[in-house]
């Protein structure tokens, strides 16, 4: 739980409407707090899955990926909950380094159970990551995710070349295919102020 404190007019604006969009909740003499993964229902949030090319696409820019990592590691507890899959469990963990025009500004961690076809060969994960499991048959169609704002650690300092105290967007995304029972989960590090998320509604 994570408790989240605000003093501009502003900010406490932006606090009421996560509250009411149910991303935030109120307990009362105690504060407002991040909703936990665990207090969702697992069928609400969902939103409409795309990759980080198809979103710098829509906005007119050229994803690159300009450096990826790919390594075998166990399960910890918290993955294993995420991927559904038992504690200590071989998995497949994607450490990329993403941009525009040779310009760093956003760090992933993805974690997806393994599956011996996958490669290990970190040449093969500069492209569309959902392209690469598209290839073999797996489709995810559904998003849960969330938000939040954070601060710039020592490590993403050196990784995305930005200042101490430089604002970072921290995006957590679990996606899914339920046919197969395949589930992603990635935390995503965006600079602040290069980096807009952009929410579509219908109905």
């Amino acid at each position: 739980m994570y408790a989240v404190q605000c003093q501009s007019y502003h900010c406490t604006k932006a606090i009421d409407e996560l509250v009411r969009e149910g991303y935030l909740y109120r307990q009362r003499a105690k504060g407002t707090f991040v909703l936990s993964l665990d207090d969702t229902n697992e069928k609400q949030h969902y939103t409409m899955v795309r990759s980080f090319t198809k979103e710098m696409e829509e906005l007119g820019k050229k994803a690159e990926t300009l450096s990826a990592t790919v390594k075998l590691i166990e399960a910890s507890k918290r993955v294993s909950k995420q991927l559904n899959i038992p504690e200590g469990s071989e998995v497949l963990q994607l450490r990329r380094i993403r941009g525009t025009v040779g310009h760093p500004f956003a760090y992933f961690i993805t974690h997806i159970p393994y599956i011996e076809k996958f490669s290990l060969d970190n040449e093969d994960y500069y492209g569309s990551f959902y392209d690469y499991l598209r290839s073999f048959g797996i489709v995810v169609s559904e998003s849960k995710e969330y938000v939040e704002a954070t601060i710039a650690t020592e490590e993403l300092q050196k990784i995305l070349k930005v200042p101490e105290y430089t604002p970072i967007l921290k995006r957590v995304r679990m996606t899914f295919q339920s046919e197969r029972n395949f589930h992603e989960f990635s935390e995503c590090y965006y600079i602040g102020n290069q980096y807009r998320y952009y929410v579509e509604m219908n109905g």
